[in-house]
């Protein structure tokens, strides 16, 4: 960040907000203001709500060469969320590193469909699945919001498997999520047929030419594993979806979100492999993201 003044003099936080700001927004950082009061916050620790509260309070020395860092690293395509290591999904706040793919708002519609089925079932508890884990976006969230909700939760990525165990651990709810390391559904073994109220999954669903045009702050440093989906991007649901059938007890959902040009298939598929009833979700753009599907009584 290109600095006027030097080092030693007073910077108060509302100059270092627009200073930030102006160097996010000529570097052609999207949201730069918004951006500029994640980092500010961020290397001050406080709240953004708190930062036109305390315009006057003057940076430390350290302070102003660690927001200068942050801001250079974010010019160069790195995802603020990395940076600071934060990622906010409904009611909670995530942990997340490079190695993880960072939570998405789409993410929130799948989850707030979960809860609301859940919520119009009479049980006392409920174990679900979520597969493909992350960091805990999915798994954390359902459980966080629902006392009555047990998540194993798988990831073929150790860093994803910390990072989930890591996230449920500082959210108070590790005795009820836990982690497996492993390929889809394998880590959970035999003893997973139809012992599930729900399957749930985020997948890498993006199509390979697709990703291909995807910008470089995501291409360029979020984890290919959790992103390509292959050609039509439903390699990987094709691969979950006979498990998840047998993984649910009768009348279970599963529930997944994915490309939105590749759900009606997806859909198909799902009939196909002997769910009954099935239903799309549109995201907030109004485009078909998620996929719910049940399956019959048994």
């Amino acid at each position: 960040m290109d600095e006027k003044r030097q080092l030693g003099d007073p910077l108060r936080m509302r100059e270092a907000l627009s200073r930030t700001t102006r160097a996010l927004k000529d570097a052609g950082v999207v949201s730069a203001e918004a951006n500029a009061h994640v980092l500010v916050a961020h290397v001050l620790g406080r709240e953004k709500a708190e930062l036109l509260l305390y315009g006057d309070d003057l940076l430390s020395s350290a302070q102003r060469k660690a927001l200068d860092c942050l801001v250079e690293r974010r010019i160069a395509g790195e995802p603020l969320q990395y940076i600071t290591g934060k990622a906010p999904l409904r009611l909670i706040e995530l942990d997340v590193a490079s190695g993880v793919l960072i939570p998405r708002p789409e993410t929130e519609i799948l989850v707030g469909e979960v809860l609301t089925w859940l919520s119009q079932q009479e049980r006392p508890r409920f174990r679900i699945a979520d597969i493909g884990c992350g960091s805990g976006a999915i798994a954390c969230s359902l459980a966080f919001e629902d006392a009555r909700i047990t998540i194993d939760a798988t990831d073929i990525s150790p860093i994803a498997v910390e990072t989930t165990r890591n996230n449920a651990l500082r959210l108070g709810i590790a005795d009820r999520v836990f982690v497996y390391e492993g390929n889809l559904g394998e880590p959970l073994g035999e003893e997973s047929c139809k012992v599930y109220e729900a399957v749930v999954s985020n997948p890498p669903y993006i199509p390979t030419e697709v990703l291909r045009t995807l910008p470089s702050e995501v291409i360029g440093h979020e984890p290919l594993l959790a992103l390509d989906g292959g050609a039509d991007g439903l390699d990987v649901f094709r691969a979950l979806l006979p498990w998840a059938h047998r993984a649910l007890a009768s009348g279970g959902l599963f529930a997944v979100e994915l490309y939105e040009g590749s759900v009606r298939k997806a859909e198909g598929l799902a009939r196909e492999a002997g769910f009954q009833e099935t239903r799309l979700v549109s995201d907030l753009a109004g485009r078909d993201r998620v996929l719910l599907a049940w399956k019959g009584e048994t």
